[in-house]
């Protein structure tokens, strides 16, 4: 394993030189990754597996949570045109109310006699109504 670094600035020079003739860094004799030896070897290898294993269960973490976002994005945009149209139903229905009074208050007005004489109906077929209701 070469653990020189050519491609650093003279600056870091040292007074030795690598067999190609250049000066290296004092720190590059200083080995980069320890060789697995015993109980500390065993460790660093079983750090090693572990942390692939964490990365492995991060990227797969990340791939699910981009489906779930699809997913939602899909549903929401199916629900979002059902909701408009709720929405409108919705005021339309709140507004009918309104019309239907404001429509028997031009019949009245216009025509006060025939809304008199159907209220009056009404209320006999009303009477009649409950009062056979109430017989045995």
């Amino acid at each position: 394993m070469d653990t020189t670094t050519s491609d650093l600035p003279s600056t870091f020079a040292d007074t030795d030189g690598d067999s190609r003739g250049r000066s290296t860094p004092p720190f590059s004799r200083i080995p980069t990754s320890p060789e697995p030896s015993g109980i500390g070897g065993k460790a660093s290898a079983f750090a090693d597996d572990l942390h692939s294993a964490v990365d492995a269960a991060a990227d797969a973490g990340v791939d699910v949570i981009a489906r779930v976002a699809s997913d939602l994005h899909e549903g929401v945009d199916k629900v979002e045109p059902m909701a408009s149209r709720l929405e409108e139903t919705s005021r339309k229905a709140a507004d009918l109310p309104l019309e239907w009074v404001n429509a028997a208050r031009e019949v009245i007005r216009e025509k006060p006699l025939v809304a008199m004489s159907g209220a009056v109906l009404i209320g006999a077929a009303l009477l009649h109504l409950l009062s056979y209701a109430r017989r045995p």
